[in-house]
């Protein structure tokens, strides 16, 4: 009580003799924006003065603290001017030096020879240091150094750095600017630049991204993108791209995202290329649009200068499929509109058939135009639906013309808690017009088709609780009828526009028509009989393991069928037999058995499994067997990948996919990456077969600096597709 008196006494009439002084005591004092306190051993001075503090002298306010020996504070201005063993705290970061002037008004201010630490945290990747000849604080999210020396390495091991004339760091975007830097690695200057720009997060900011180089079929290849972030919602990347056979080529992906709108364009062009003395181009455009009231509309086109871009080329386009997986660049347009009930749609399709001489593909249909008219509703306990859509059919040698389709159902699902029946009808009307082709001597007709269909669901759920890796589960068995009743009637005079034989599976088990699309619907007086079985965490709903088997059983003989296809042997389905889950916390499994007892072979086969017990230690292995079918060769491939340590920083990755089949390597992969901890090396050389007579092969070699970025060819897609699991060594250690 007696020292908060003495204090209080000197508050008040002290000041007023014009000086104080006292010993081991905080003093606030009140600024115009924020409180300053004021601590030390010893302090002297008057209240509206200056205050010198010695001793442990510290200054702080939320989010900075200033300690030095001594700390000079100017009160009317609120500047402090702190001397020896300088230590200025600004959130997470620290800066040091012998001597600095600051304005806790607006933070503001300098230090002599600092030595900075940024540390790392949810706003910035990783921690890093500098040391300057100066520091100038512009506010307290801007500061710039002279004769700055910068890097993620430590003290003790610095492999790398940068040095510029000028640094100036902007905490509110986390982006580091620099004017005439050198970036040293290993005692070699290795970059200079007269300005550079580094991202300290993960935010977007304009400028150059990492260029990218290194071998091709193409030659020696260099990409130095641009990026142009014109706004939170848009952006740009142009990509000049140097093949030493080829050119140069432009590449531009320009991003936009709205309210209700995101979409990308892509388009790449390469004046005279020097292999084909031809122009090449492509561009590709992806869109989603929310309109408003129930509208939307959806744009996927893609088109190509010639049938050997993508094999020859790629393309800057992550999202662009490679031409041996899918021929067809689709430009693809729809409008839709939702209304109560009511879902209608107008839909445009056509494809650019890029064609492999060595495998020779046909043309598909065009959809110029389809309009969908949909309803569904539940009305008292029953699923009503009634769906409709004509399309109008185009192709340049195949004989076209238009369809109608409408299918009105209906369906009663009865829920019993233990168990579940559904019975369902339906009504199949299909009408074609189909126009003359004079030059295979087709005249136009129309043709017309009703087909009733019947099917009864039902199924039954039994449960059961057990321990499995020492965890308790519950286990669950539900086997599964399902009928199908559709009478037979000949179909072999309808065209085929758009639907195929549909890829058995467990999911088709359980459908109705075994043809995707409605050109064909099979006759039907079958019964799939099927068991499913999972283990379920119950705290958390995890299915942690789940096992199928299913059967169809047929009682009459198959004869609608789609030309070229073969009518089934026997009087049942394939088995299909599946297991997938996690055995523990270590290994994924998956396997999936499709047997053909008519023939009494393996039409289907993958076993697969992956080992991973912690991040940068990956094991996939692989099989997978697929008979050949009309159009389509024997298939039995063995695929095995790996990301694994080895010693030192060393870690090794591979993948090897190889067709025992037709004895080709599909992809083979392998490197190496070693990290040093503030940077990473990763050398990996990639061949892909894309198509039955070309090979493509590349070799990345790319040096990463945590923090700035890297430098060479970017690996890092081609090992995510490779290696699933496959993780960045600076991302975990």
């Amino acid at each position: 009580m007696r020292n908060s008196l003495l204090f209080a006494f000197f508050l008040v009439f002290v000041p007023a003799l014009g000086v104080f002084s006292y010993a081991d005591q905080a003093m606030p004092v009140a600024g115009p924006q924020k409180a300053t306190e004021i601590d030390a051993i010893h302090m002297e001075g008057p209240m509206n003065g200056m205050i010198t503090a010695t001793g442990r002298a510290v200054a702080s306010q939320p989010n900075l603290v200033i300690t030095a020996d001594q700390i000079q504070y100017l009160v009317p201005d609120e500047r402090c001017i702190a001397e020896g063993n300088v230590i200025i705290e600004r959130g997470k970061d620290f800066i040091t030096g012998p001597r600095s002037e600051y304005n806790l008004k607006n933070h503001s201010g300098s230090v002599d020879s600092p030595e900075i630490t940024l540390s790392a945290g949810p706003d910035r990747l990783r921690s890093s240091r500098a040391t300057a000849s100066l520091g100038v604080f512009l506010d307290d999210l801007h500061s710039r150094f002279e004769n700055a020396h910068y890097s993620t390495c430590s003290a003790a091991d610095e492999d790398w750095y940068l040095t510029a004339n000028n640094l100036e760091l902007d905490s509110s975007t986390q982006i580091g600017e620099g004017e005439n830097a050198r970036i040293v690695f290993e005692g070699v200057p290795i970059v200079y630049s007269p300005y550079i720009n580094f991202p300290m997060n993960s935010n977007r900011k304009s400028g150059f991204l990492t260029p990218d180089f290194g071998s091709t079929n193409n030659g020696f290849e260099t990409l130095t993108p641009y990026y142009f972030n014109i706004a939170p919602n848009i952006d740009d990347t142009l990509t000049p791209r140097l093949m030493t056979k080829r050119g140069l080529m432009f590449a531009d992906e320009f991003r936009y995202v709205e309210p209700g709108l995101k979409g990308v364009f892509t388009g790449e062009y390469l004046a005279n290329d020097h292999l084909t003395g031809s122009n090449r181009y492509f561009g590709s455009l992806k869109q989603e649009a929310q309109l408003g009231d129930g509208f939307a509309f959806n744009i996927n086109a893609q088109m190509a200068s010639d049938d050997a871009y993508l094999r020859d080329l790629g393309s800057t386009a992550n999202s662009v499929p490679n031409a041996a997986s899918n021929p067809y660049l689709p430009r693809d347009f729809s409008l839709t509109k939702h209304y109560d009930f009511w879902a209608f749609q107008f839909h445009a399709l056509s494809f650019q058939t890029l064609n492999d001489p060595a495998n020779p593909i046909v043309d598909q249909y065009r959809m110029r135009p389809q309009f969908v008219a949909n309803y569904s509703r539940d009305l008292f306990g029953v699923d009503l639906d009634f769906n409709n859509e004509y399309t109008d059919f185009r192709h340049p040698s195949l004989q076209d013309g238009q369809r109608y389709v409408s299918v009105p159902s209906l369906r009663m699902p009865i829920n019993l808690g233990w168990g579940f029946i559904a019975p369902k009808i339906s009504l199949h009307y299909s009408d074609y017009v189909l126009n003359a082709l004079p030059s295979a001597g087709l005249t136009g007709k129309s043709i017309s088709r009703t087909l009733p269909i019947s099917s009864i669901d039902s199924g039954l759920y039994f449960d059961r609780d057990l321990v499995w890796n020492d965890k308790s589960m519950t286990q669950t068995l539900e086997p599964r009828l399902f009928y199908v009743y559709i009478p037979y009637k000949d179909q072999s005079a309808l065209p085929v526009f758009n639907s195929g034989v549909a890829d058995f599976s467990y999911s088709q088990l359980f459908s109705e028509n075994q043809f995707s699309g409605p050109d064909r619907i099979n006759e039907a007086n079958q019964i799939t009989a099927a068991v499913q079985s999972r283990l379920i965490d119950p705290a958390t709903g995890t299915e942690w393991i789940k096992g199928v088997l299913g059967q169809r059983y047929y009682f009459e003989s198959q004869q609608t069928i789609i030309p070229g296809q073969l009518a089934r042997a026997g009087n049942t389905s394939d088995i299909l037999a599946g297991l997938s889950g996690r055995v523990s916390k270590e290994i994924t499994s998956s396997f999936l058995w499709d047997y053909n007892p008519a023939l009494t072979r393996t039409e289907k086969f993958s076993l697969g499994g992956r080992y991973s017990p912690q991040p940068g230690k990956a094991i996939n292995l692989g099989y997978r067997i697929n008979r050949d079918t009309p159009g389509q060769a024997d298939i039995r491939q063995i695929d095995v990948s790996a990301e694994l340590p080895i010693a030192f920083g060393w870690s090794g990755v591979a993948r090897v996919n190889y067709d025992t089949a037709q004895s080709t390597l599909v992809e083979g992969l392998f490197g190496a990456e070693y990290n040093a901890g503030c940077w990473v090396f990763r050398i990996v050389t990639d061949r892909q077969t894309v198509s039955a007579v070309q090979v493509n092969s590349v070799l990345f070699v790319q040096l990463e600096l945590n923090g700035m970025g890297g430098l060479g060819k970017n690996p890092l897609e081609a090992l995510k597709t490779a290696i699933p699991g496959y993780r960045k060594t600076n991302e975990i250690y």
